[in-house]
């Protein structure tokens, strides 16, 4: 999250879920689901191409207990 923010509020990654699976070496399909269970929590908001992380502290907690 550092690389595309680190200072208050949200944080946007400009990358779309088709860069995402690839750089973690895995489905679109599975990031979709993945990033849409995130959004359902009210973590994060999916736009066209980028994801904006909403609740920064929130999702970095989350996302070390995967």
């Amino acid at each position: 999250l550092e690389v595309y923010g680190g200072g208050e509020g949200p944080v946007t990654i400009p990358l779309t879920q088709e860069e995402l699976a690839e750089m973690a070496g895995t489905s679109r399909a599975t990031v979709n689901r993945v990033l849409r269970e995130d959004e359902r929590k009210g973590l994060l908001e999916l736009r066209r191409g980028k994801t904006v992380i909403t609740q920064v502290d929130a999702y970095a907690r989350g996302a070390t207990h995967r």
